[in-house]
C-alpha cells in the first residue's frame, strides 16, 4: 500500500512539474525573448514543434484547452475549430472514446493509452492517443500516427496464416480452423485432401519454376470451386485441404466433381493441370476428426492409382520434357558447330 502511494505520489508530482511548464509558456510567449537566451518555455515549445505528434490539453469534461503540433501534421483535427470546444462535440465518432479516456486517466491518476482510426483525404490512418493527468482536473494528450506499424502488424499476421506462393491459408491456420470447426453445430463437417498429380516429375524434367506454375494454378481452380463459407488451405507441398462445415458428403463429392472439371478445361499447354481427390465426412460427435482427415487422405491416394487423367497427366509432362530435351540437344549441336566452323 505504501508502495502504491508513493508511486501514485509520484505520478502527481510529475503531472504538477508538467502542468506548471505548460503555464510557464503561455505566459512566456507573451513576452519577447532576449537573443541566445534559452527559456523553459521555448525549449518546451521546441520539442513540441520537433516532435511529429499532436499535444492538446483537455480539461475534465473533455474541453480541448491547448493543442500544440507541427501544422503539416494533420493528425488530428482543425487546430482552430477545436479550441474552447469538448470532444464529444468536435468528434461524434472518437468524442465518447476520448471522454472515457479522459475521466480514467484522472480517476486512475495513470497513463491510460487507446488506438483509434481516421479517415484522412480518403485515405484509413491508425493513431495512438496517450492521455496522462495533470492535476486533479486536466488531462494531457499525446496522439501519434501509428499507421506504418499497423499496416506492419498486419502483413506480419497476414504471412503468419498464409501460403506465399498461393495466397491460400498454411497448414498451421487450417489446424486452428480444423479444431473450431470440430463441434456439433458445424456437422456435418466435409474435409476434402487434394494432391497435384505429377509435381516431382515436373520439378525434375521442366524446373520448379513449372512445378510452382503447377501448384499456383491448382489453387485458384480449387479457391474458384468451392463456396466463400469453405476454408481452402495449402496442406504442405504438392497437398491441399478444404474443409467444408456443415457440408452432406455428397455436397462434397460435387464440389470434387467442379475441381476435376475446371481441371480438364485447362487443356494441354502449357501444362494440364490435375488434382487426385478424396473426401470424408464427419457425421456424429462420436467420430475422430483426426481418423476423418486419414480417411479422405486415403481416398486422396486410391484416387491416384486409378485415376485416367492422372496418367494423362504423366504422359503429357514426359512427353513435354522430351520435347524441351530435344531442342535443348538441337541448340547445344548448332552452337558447338558454330564453334568449330
Amino acid at each position: 500500500m505504501n508502495r502504491e502511494r508513493s508511486k501514485k505520489h509520484a505520478e502527481k508530482m510529475d503531472c504538477q512539474r508538467l502542468d506548471g511548464k505548460l503555464n510557464h509558456m503561455d505566459s512566456c510567449t507573451q513576452h519577447s525573448f532576449r537573443p541566445g537566451v534559452s527559456t523553459d518555455a521555448e525549449e518546451l515549445e521546441a520539442v513540441f514543434q520537433a516532435i511529429p505528434d499532436l499535444f492538446i490539453r483537455f480539461s475534465a469534461d473533455g474541453t480541448h484547452q491547448e493543442l500544440m503540433a507541427d501544422r503539416s501534421s494533420n493528425l488530428y483535427l482543425n487546430i482552430e475549430e477545436a479550441l474552447g470546444k469538448k470532444v464529444v462535440d468536435v468528434s461524434k465518432r472518437l468524442g465518447p472514446q476520448f471522454q472515457q479516456a479522459i475521466e480514467q486517466a484522472l480517476q486512475e491518476c495513470s497513463l491510460v493509452v487507446i488506438e483509434y482510426p481516421m479517415l484522412i483525404d480518403g485515405e484509413m490512418r491508425f493513431f495512438e492517443g496517450r492521455f496522462f493527468p495533470l492535476l486533479d482536473d486536466q488531462v494531457v494528450m499525446v496522439a501519434r500516427n501509428i499507421t506504418e506499424r499497423k499496416q506492419t502488424e498486419e502483413r506480419l499476421k497476414y504471412l503468419s496464416f498464409h501460403d506465399l506462393m498461393t495466397g491460400l491459408y498454411n497448414r498451421s491456420f487450417c489446424e486452428e480452423e480444423l479444431s473450431r470447426f470440430d463441434v456439433k453445430r458445424q456437422l456435418p463437417l466435409s474435409i476434402i485432401i487434394g494432391d497435384i498429380d505429377g509435381l516431382k516429375l515436373v520439378n525434375d524434367t521442366l524446373g520448379h519454376q513449372e512445378g510452382d506454375s503447377l501448384i499456383v494454378a491448382g489453387a485458384k481452380i480449387m479457391q474458384a470451386s468451392c463456396r466463400t463459407e469453405d476454408l481452402v488451405c495449402r496442406w504442405g507441398g504438392d497437398e491441399f485441404a478444404i474443409l467444408l462445415p456443415r457440408t452432406e458428403n455428397d455436397d462434397a463429392k460435387k464440389i470434387c466433381d467442379r475441381i476435376s472439371n475446371a481441371c480438364a478445361g485447362t487443356g494441354a499447354d502449357p501444362l494440364p493441370v490435375s488434382i487426385s481427390l478424396g473426401v470424408a465426412t464427419k457425421s456424429g460427435q462420436d467420430q475422430d476428426i483426426e481418423d476423418v482427415l486419414r480417411e479422405a487422405e486415403d481416398m486422396m491416394y486410391w484416387n491416384k492409382l486409378n485415376s485416367k487423367s492422372t496418367r494423362f497427366s504423366f504422359d503429357t509432362y514426359l512427353q513435354r520434357a522430351l520435347a524441351l530435351e530435344h531442342t535443348r540437344r538441337i541448340q547445344n549441336t548448332a552452337y558447338m558447330s558454330e564453334m568449330l566452323a
